[in-house]
């Protein structure tokens, strides 16, 4: 919302939302994460324009961040690098980072921070009861086992071990109907919706994986029956 492009530069595709991500950003100070929506933008060259410099494409967008009133928050940067910078607007706290590529091609990303909140519906249809599903998710039928062994990995202090257990298997998979439309569900989206819910059923999270790592494993009590998840 806050930054245009070049004159000799156009959009590559419509602009990329995700509904909840984080995304680090380079400070004077080191590396800071922010959480919250995620646009991205393309832009490319138009065909028979002359190619600026780097440094003309990111002098450009520096006074574009100062015209809008941002910081620019890697004061030490090279003018030719990427900008990362910070605005706060009508109290929304918005952080920005920008590249240039072979100065043909630049690449805006945006983060409007705010906190997480539940997008996850009460269970139905295929769903396994007492966890619904996200909203832009569609379940596929369950596949069942009636006895089978499965591996969950468990932290434990700074080990993950891997634990097999036995019983009734239940598998379910979820396709995102929002997967070509948008705004995209992130992993963290997705893994926060369900550590949240898992959480407040008074659920055992034995692992949280990374954001790289998109995977929950947790142990609840379900009617008088051990689940794993």
């Amino acid at each position: 919302p806050y930054v245009g492009s070049m004159e000799s530069f156009s959009p590559t595709l419509d602009p990329d939302w995700t509904s909840y991500t984080q995304l680090a950003f380079q400070t004077d100070q080191g590396k800071v994460t922010k959480m919250g929506r995620l646009c991205y933008q393309s832009y490319a060259l138009k065909p028979g324009q002359p190619k600026p410099s780097g440094l003309e494409i990111m002098a450009n967008y520096e006074q574009a961040m100062a015209t809008a009133g941002a910081t620019i928050t890697n004061t030490k940067r090279n003018g030719d690098d990427d900008i990362y910078a910070k605005l706060t607007k009508d109290g929304v706290e918005t952080w920005f980072y920008i590249w240039e590529g072979n100065s043909d091609h630049v690449g805006v990303k945006e983060i409007q921070v705010a906190p997480f909140k539940s997008t996850l519906l009460p269970p139905s249809g295929n769903d396994y009861a007492p966890l619904g599903h996200l909203s832009t998710a569609v379940a596929r039928a369950p596949v069942k086992s009636n006895y089978d062994e499965a591996t969950f990995p468990v932290q434990s202090g700074n080990a993950t071990q891997n634990v097999k257990v036995r019983g009734t298997h239940i598998k379910l998979i979820y396709d995102l109907s929002n997967y070509r439309k948008g705004p995209y569900t992130s992993y963290l989206d997705a893994q926060q919706n369900y550590r949240a819910a898992l959480k407040a059923m008074g659920a055992q999270i034995l692992f949280e994986g990374a954001d790289d790592d998109p995977r929950t494993v947790a142990r609840f009590d379900n009617k008088g029956k051990t689940v794993w998840m």
